[in-house]
């Protein structure tokens, strides 16, 4: 690519245009991951690709409907992906699979770290706690295992209130930043009203004590049709960058990807829409869930989760690739001035 090609939806500048589905280049669904959600990337130590992303089971095939686990794919060259038999995990009785971690029936992948010289995983329990797990040996070739540290959960943490059913606290994503990390949450209150706040803790990261540092003021909702669903953090040039998806609950529909940038990770301001989501009858119509865009090469590449059905109604997902050149999507965020922290 020689430049960035603006996308306008509506009045809206978007940086990424809509990316073409992977389905087509060796990425196939079996019963665990028949719907599929976030896909991270990051490079292996021998220069080839990784995506961790979580599997769910939403057919029934599995021992238990809806379940959930962490999986990875490998690339040579982020077109073509496959799924390795690692042999860890036994689902729908045998260990042919691509799962990285079973401790129960859900177990969502949060979002994946390369520090300290090798993988960890955060991941969100069917309790909803933050649990950190890590590579034994920096790659995929071992079961991942439980490093003894939970970065958060529902039952401690400090505005929960137990046992009410429309107030959850949900782990999202992880950041090292300032000789820190930080671990991101959702937050929601009755009536539905999602909002971002974060856990930080001195390293190394599987041996802090992570401590609540509350909600963040520019990712405080107030409106139950514009919901902050997740944050996706990613350090480049002089700014922390974050990936936003919006959830609108009267149309049940989940995106766009709103881009937000920060000098410390704490106080955001939004620098425009990164993704929108496409027309309807378009496969990523209803939700976009995407994770950090990757670069390689001089190129941002991001993956992402859609579906052509709304949120709470979807019965599969797909992963799309969109792709942008850096120098010019560089120079358009860095012309970007601060916005307003309540601009929608």
């Amino acid at each position: 690519m020689d430049s960035i090609v603006p996308s306008f939806h509506g009045s809206r500048f978007s940086v990424f245009q809509q990316g073409s589905l992977l389905s087509g280049n060796g990425f196939t669904h079996d019963v665990w991951d028949h719907y599929v959600y976030s896909p991270l990337i990051l490079t292996a130590k021998d220069g080839s690709y990784l995506m961790f992303y979580t599997g769910f089971d939403y057919t029934g095939e599995g021992e238990a409907s809806s379940q959930a686990a962490p999986c990875v794919a490998t690339s040579d060259d982020l077109i073509n992906w496959t799924k390795p038999n690692l042999g860890y995990h036994t689902f729908a009785g045998n260990t042919n699979n691509n799962i990285l971690i079973v401790t129960g029936s859900r177990n969502v992948l949060c979002d994946v770290i390369y520090t300290e010289e090798t993988y960890f995983l955060l991941l969100k329990s069917s309790t909803d706690s933050a649990f950190i797990y890590e590579s034994p040996t920096g790659g995929i070739d071992a079961d991942f295992t439980y490093t003894g540290l939970t970065a958060f959960k529902p039952s401690t943490h400090t505005s929960h209130v137990a046992g009410t059913e429309d107030d959850y606290l949900e782990p999202k994503s992880l950041l090292f930043i300032d000789g820190k990390y930080r671990a991101y949450y959702s937050e929601g209150h009755v009536p539905q009203k999602r909002s971002i706040g974060y856990y930080e803790w001195d390293g190394p990261l599987a041996d802090g004590t992570p401590v609540d540092q509350g909600l963040i003021a520019a990712f405080t909702s107030t409106n139950s049709n514009h919901q902050f669903y997740d944050i996706f953090p990613f350090k480049f040039g002089d700014y922390v960058w974050g990936v936003v998806p919006r959830y609108n609950a009267s149309t049940d529909v989940l995106g766009p990807l709103l881009l937000y940038r920060s000098a410390d990770g704490v106080t955001w301001h939004k620098a425009g829409t990164l993704l929108p989501n496409g027309d309807s009858g378009e496969f990523d119509f209803g939700l976009i869930a995407a994770a950090k865009p990757f670069l390689v090469e001089g190129v941002w590449r991001l993956f992402y989760a859609a579906s052509d059905t709304k949120h709470n109604v979807i019965s599969q997902t797909l992963f799309a690739q969109t792709a942008v050149d850096t120098e010019a999507a560089a120079q358009h965020l860095a012309d970007i001035p601060p916005h307003s922290q309540t601009e929608d």
